[in-house]
């Protein structure tokens, strides 16, 4: 019989052979021969390694070991409960840290469920690689958080969705052409940099179905003298023409850069008895009217594909 110390532990050893020994408690190092295969039976009570404290990087348990079999599948650490019979927050593992060491740093449950970190506004819980403080986590009662530098940038709880960013959808990466969505207010969202309440960017839909009133802002309102030229703006959908009387001479352009599909009309509140209306950026356009009456409207479509507008109802 035989005496070991670890640190703090202390265990008796008797070597029945030079491939077994058998650990007991009590007493102080003596001498051992540690067998290949060591294995402990029937601990009643629990195993503290007290390693004291550190003021150097020194870990209190190390264990090295090389894998050197490809067709071998290694299990690195084995810990096997067999649960009979335990409280529901009974734990598999469990990792105390902080100043007291008191505070659950990470911990498995009996039954798999893995609690990591501490709630956090600005530290998430699990890091990316080559990121600070970048990853997700919690910072509060049944919410999950993205964080980006240290900031929580997205919170999804029971009540819904958060953000405290637009979020960008991007075409392709290192591509500028992309659109944000934004809360703006209760109940409205927005697309773009546009001002509160609009759309400012592409929204492809198949269908679309309201139950109250189309508004368009993009119109534009001109009043113009004769001989004036009316330019849209880009995206422009609606140019209203509203001059004093009667002009002899106005010419309309076309909006720039238009998209397939794009609509586009302009409507006169008096007599435009000479009217030209021009096609910009090397377009082309349809039965283009050669004057306007009162009341008179014209819409055209671009199809892209000719780079031409057309009349349409």
């Amino acid at each position: 019989m035989r005496r070991l110390v670890i640190g703090l532990l202390s265990v008796w050893m008797c070597i029945a052979s030079p491939a077994f020994a058998q650990f007991y408690s009590g007493g102080s190092v003596v001498d051992a021969q540690v067998p290949d295969t060591l294995t402990l039976t029937n601990i009643t009570g629990p195993t503290t390694l007290a390693a004291g404290t550190a003021t150097t990087a020194v870990s209190p348990l190390a264990i090295t070991q090389t894998w050197d079999n490809v067709a071998t599948t290694f299990p690195g650490f084995t810990h096997t409960i067999t649960d009979t019979a335990s409280a529901s927050g009974s734990l598999a593992a469990q990792i105390l840290c902080g100043a007291s060491g008191t505070t659950t740093c990470f911990n498995v449950s009996k039954v798999g469920q893995v609690t990591a970190g501490v709630a956090s506004a600005t530290v998430p819980v699990y890091s990316f690689p080559l990121n600070t403080n970048t990853g997700f986590g919690t910072s509060g009662t049944n919410t999950v958080d993205l964080y980006t530098a240290g900031t929580i940038r997205l919170r999804l709880t029971d009540g819904g969705v958060t953000q405290s960013v637009p979020l960008i959808f991007v075409s392709a990466i290192g591509v500028g052409d992309y659109a944000s969505l934004s809360r703006i207010a209760t109940g409205v969202v927005g697309v773009g940099t546009g001002a509160a309440g609009s759309i400012d960017g592409s929204l492809s839909l198949k269908t679309l179905t309201h139950s109250s009133a189309e508004v368009d802002t993009s119109f534009s309102y001109n009043a113009p003298a004769t001989g004036a030229t009316i330019t849209p703006a880009v995206g422009e959908q609606r140019t209203i023409v509203n001059p004093a009387g009667t002009i002899a001479t106005l010419t309309i352009n076309t909006p720039a850069t238009p998209v397939n599909g794009q609509i586009w009309g302009f409507g006169c509140t008096q007599i435009v008895t000479t009217l030209t209306v021009t096609a910009v950026g090397g377009a082309t356009i349809v039965a283009a009217p050669a004057a306007c009456a009162v009341g008179g409207h014209h819409n055209f479509l671009y199809r892209a594909t000719g780079t031409t507008w057309y009349p349409v109802p």
